[in-house]
């Protein structure tokens, strides 16, 4: 026989193009996998500054006894200066804390609110408002 007609792929030809492949396939899909993470976390992120802002919205144009009163109604616990609760986005679980303290004789109240994301860091919001 002879080697110069021979025509197709010997056995390690072959297993070197799928060696190849597979790693190639393998890089791709790790780095579509890390994108879509990112993708989520930023996601999660973002749920936490619109619900953070739209608690702030509300309780810094209430006086002292609305807000407790919004609070409660809104499934938060605790009193005083301290009011925690969870709130759900979607399937996801989001726990809030709010902290209110009044500045003696400015008259100005400190209301600080912090979300804790699943896969990210607290995201921590604070407004001062005049009672």
């Amino acid at each position: 026989m002879n080697l110069k007609n021979r025509r197709g792929m010997t056995l390690i030809e072959l297993i070197l193009a799928i060696f190849f492949i597979s790693l190639i396939a393998v890089l791709i899909s790790q780095t579509v996998f890390s994108g879509l993470q990112g993708r989520q976390m930023g996601q999660e992120r973002l749920d936490s500054l619109a619900l953070a802002t739209s608690y702030l919205e509300d309780l810094k144009s209430m006086d002292a006894a609305e807000r407790s009163g919004y609070l409660s109604i809104n499934g938060f616990a605790g009193s005083g200066p301290l009011y925690q609760g969870n709130r759900e986005i979607g399937t996801i679980s989001y726990p809030v804390e709010i902290r209110i303290g009044t500045h003696t004789g400015t008259g100005l109240t400190e209301i600080t609110l912090t979300v804790r994301p699943p896969d990210s860091t607290d995201l921590t919001l604070s407004v001062l408002t005049r009672e």
